[in-house]
């Protein structure tokens, strides 16, 4: 699903791009060069993460340039095809005009790649005072139509892997739909991919990714995957550099499950060979969430090496991310040691604020080391040089829920000067919101609703639309109505998106979801698509598939399959698959379908993929692990 969003997001930037405006920083993926038929897009019109980006030359032959070199301890810059311009210093706040560009440090990146996580909490919303019903508990499929709709897409999705007359990208995207909704039966379909090595490198992708997620209950077939992935790593001389990652990855996902796994990982992160790989797997251990990885972990994060290999900046920020991931209190005093530093390359900084607020959440440090992380902390969040620093300082700080912290992200939000920090700030309230003592909860949400009725900044004006929908504040509703209907397009997007998140039974919100879908305006028809998909009421399906068949435009398609996705109807499967199938359609609207397809089929609550959440830090990236970044 973060593939489906990262590519939209990108769709909607390159509409709204405004020429002589550069971001801040270069983006996650790299940006290709237009294509004749459209807007640009990266990899060519497809997801990031989800197209190859590095075609097979028998399929699409064109030239390609050297792979980037290692960082060998700074920054990470994806390969450009030009070479861009200079670029303004990193906390230099953006040009303005009439239309502004959205920076790689902004907010909205922020909000794409971690959406899934953020609309996942709406249940939680609803029950802070709405009543909307969801659409998950579909009276019309009982438990005998479930599960024909999932055996008739399991064996869609896995003839098309299968496949070698497929577009290569959409077996890919098959692949992983089927680790989500398939079973163990289908555990061979997607070893004879990676034991062969003959596919495209990008369907071995989706299939190492699908043998990570798939719900796997005999203990023969454990062991048979365990074994393949064991030996497809060891061949180092037999698969792209690419493939090999993602099979680390694979190998992270099962482990915990499978403690087996677990000790293959330590003995591979021993025999590393190159910093891409070593950050490669630091990265795995840390999906894995296996406590007896944590020794790894807290050794390469002090060291800066695993096991003979040295870690560049990538593998460094890695390895903070991966502390916070296994929470263990153990490593609050490393991850405050890291961001209070100033010899630390700031890649690192930024994962080890974001780590260390994942622990505060969900592993709470005590005495001593909580006052340490508290002051460390309050000091990036209002000292710190580094805008991005500080957003995620502020993102870390709402999730905690720190009464005193809840106080500065106020003072930021109705004071503050940086417009790359203020709407970060604003939705760390809305995060900080939920789990609120009930008076300031009340206060938070006034506060939320007032600060969006005085906004005008377009920028600010969606996160604070969203920080309100976020934090349960039904006041903001009437003037959510009310933007969602004139203004900026990404405003009223972000209002649309925000009514439906925000629920209630307020007749006149479906009303207008309904009239903007049909408006045809790309970025307002996408917003109000997603709006009515969390919105959840029964019967919004028919209208979305209705709409689905009409639509022309392909970011607006994307945006009804995912809202079909979030609505989770069982009767959906069905009209999604037949999108799948359809080669008249765009052949990035039929991966998404499949993307769309494995949400809906899984039979599992929890969602492997959001392990990575709002607290990643998605700056400091190889070219695999931002490719998992993005996919679903």
């Amino acid at each position: 699903m973060r593939v489906a969003v990262g590519w939209l997001f990108l769709v909607a930037l390159a509409l709204a791009h405004t020429p002589g405006i550069r971001p801040i920083e270069p983006p996650p993926p790299p940006p290709p060069p237009p294509r004749p038929d459209g807007p640009v897009t990266p990899n060519g019109g497809a997801p990031p993460g989800l197209r190859d980006p590095d075609p097979d030359p028998p399929e699409t032959p064109r030239p390609t340039g050297p792979p980037p070199p290692d960082s060998g301890g700074a920054d990470p810059i994806p390969p450009q095809p030009t070479p861009p311009p200079a670029q303004p210093p990193e906390n230099t706040p953006p040009p303005r005009s009439r239309a502004k560009s959205r920076t790689y440090t902004s907010w909205r990146v922020w909000w794409e790649y971690n959406r899934e996580y953020l609309l996942g909490v709406r249940r939680t919303v609803r029950a802070g005072g709405t009543v909307t019903p969801t659409a998950t508990d579909d009276p019309a499929a009982g438990a005998a139509d479930r599960v024909f709709e999932r055996a008739h897409a399991r064996k869609v999705l896995a003839g098309i892997t299968a496949s070698v007359h497929e577009p290569k990208n959409l077996r890919g995207t098959t692949a992983m739909a089927l680790g989500r909704i398939g079973n163990e039966n289908d555990a061979e379909v997607l070893l004879r991919i990676l034991r062969r090595g003959k596919a495209p490198s990008f369907v071995q992708i989706g299939a190492a990714l699908g043998i990570g997620i798939l719900p796997v209950e005999s203990h023969a077939v454990r062991a048979r995957i365990r074994k393949h992935l064991d030996e497809l790593m060891r061949a180092r001389n037999l698969r792209p550099h690419k493939v090999r990652g993602f099979l680390a990855l694979a190998m992270g996902l099962r482990a915990g499950e499978d403690r087996g796994l677990a000790m293959d990982l330590v003995q591979h992160c021993q025999r590393a060979r190159g910093q891409e790989e070593a950050a490669n797997l630091v990265f795995a251990c840390g999906i894995s969430r296996e406590p007896m990885l944590l020794g790894e972990i807290l050794g390469a994060a002090k060291s800066g090496r695993l096991g003979r290999q040295r870690l560049g900046d990538v593998g460094r920020s890695h390895a903070a991310t991966a502390a916070g991931l296994l929470r263990s209190p153990r490593a609050v005093a490393l991850l405050v040691q890291v961001l209070r530093s100033r010899r630390a390359r700031v890649q690192t900084r930024r994962s080890a604020a974001l780590a260390l607020g994942r622990l505060l959440r969900e592993a709470p440090p005590t005495g001593e080391d909580l006052r340490a992380a508290k002051r460390a902390f309050v000091r990036a969040l209002t000292k710190d040089s580094d805008a991005p620093l500080r957003a995620f300082a502020a993102i870390a700080l709402g999730g905690a829920r720190e009464p005193m912290a809840l106080d500065e992200l106020r003072r930021i939000v109705d004071k503050g000067g940086n417009p790359i920090v203020k709407p970060y700030a604003a939705l760390a309230l809305g995060l900080g919101a939920r789990h609120a003592p009930h008076r300031d909860r009340d206060s938070i949400r006034a506060f939320l609703a007032l600060e969006y009725k005085k906004a005008h900044d377009p920028e600010l004006v969606s996160a604070l639309g969203l920080a309100c929908a976020l934090a349960g504040a039904q006041a903001a509703q009437p003037l959510l109505l009310e933007r969602a209907q004139k203004g900026a397009a990404r405003a009223r997007a972000a209002a649309a998106e925000a009514l439906g998140l925000l629920g209630g039974n307020n007749p006149e919100v479906p009303k207008l979801l309904e009239s903007l879908l049909k408006e045809g305006r790309p970025e307002a028809a996408g917003g109000a698509a997603m709006g009515l998909g969390l919105m959840g009421r029964r019967g919004a399906s028919l209208l979305l598939l209705e709409r689905l068949r009409k639509e022309s435009s392909a970011v607006v398609q994307g945006r009804l399959v995912l809202a079909l996705a979030h609505l989770g109807q069982v009767s959906s499967i069905a009209p999604l698959l037949e999108i799948v199938a359809d080669k008249k359609r765009p052949e990035v609207v039929r991966e998404l379908a499949a993307v769309a397809v494995g949400m809906i089929g899984d039979p599992r609550d929890e969602d492997r993929f959001l392990v990575l959440d709002a607290y990643t830090n998605y700056f400091a990236t190889t070219e695999v692990t931002r490719a998992f970044l993005t996919i679903y």
